[in-house]
C-alpha cells in the first residue's frame, strides 16, 4: 500500500461507457490495482474492454470479495460467461449484470443462473419476459 493508501478504502470502482481496454499492456496495472484495493464492486456498463477482458477476469484472486459485478453492454460470449461462472474468486457475487450483450445459449444462461442462484442475476434473456 505504500505511495498508494488510499487505494486500500476504495469499495467501487466504475468505468462505465469509458475507452478503457482491458489488454496485456494494461493488465499488469489492473491486476496491480486489484491487489491493492479489492474492491467490492466492479462496474464496467459499456465498457470497451470485451469478450477477451471479461474472459480474463475470473483468474484474478483479487476479486474474491467481489459482490457486484457489472458487465452490461459488453458484447460478451458464452466462453466469457462460462469462465465467469467456473472461477473459484466470484463465489460471493450477490449481483452480476450481464444486459445488453450478445444473446446467451440457453445452457450458458442456466449455469449463470445456477452457479449465482442467490444473487440478482440480470440478462438479456430476463429482459424479454
Amino acid at each position: 500500500m505504500q505511495g498508494f493508501p488510499r487505494l486500500a478504502a476504495l469499495t467501487t470502482l466504475k468505468l462505465s461507457d469509458s475507452f478503457w481496454y482491458l489488454t496485456e499492456d494494461t493488465q499488469k496495472d489492473f491486476i496491480a490495482f486489484l491487489s491493492l484495493s479489492r474492491p467490492r464492486c466492479l462496474d464496467f456498463w459499456g465498457n470497451v474492454i470485451a469478450d477477451k477482458g471479461a474472459k480474463s477476469l475470473p483468474g484474478y484472486k483479487y476479486l474474491a470479495n467481489l459482490a457486484a459485478l457489472g458487465l452490461g453492454r459488453y458484447k460478451i460470449r458464452d466462453e466469457s460467461t462460462l469462465a465467469l461462472i467456473d472461477s473459484p474468486y466470484l463465489s460471493k457475487l450477490k449481483r452480476i449484470d450481464l444486459r445488453d450483450n450478445l444473446k446467451l445459449k440457453v445452457s450458458t444462461t442456466k449455469r449463470l443462473q445456477a452457479r449465482f442462484c442467490d444473487a440478482q442475476v440480470d440478462t438479456l434473456e430476463d429482459l424479454d419476459e
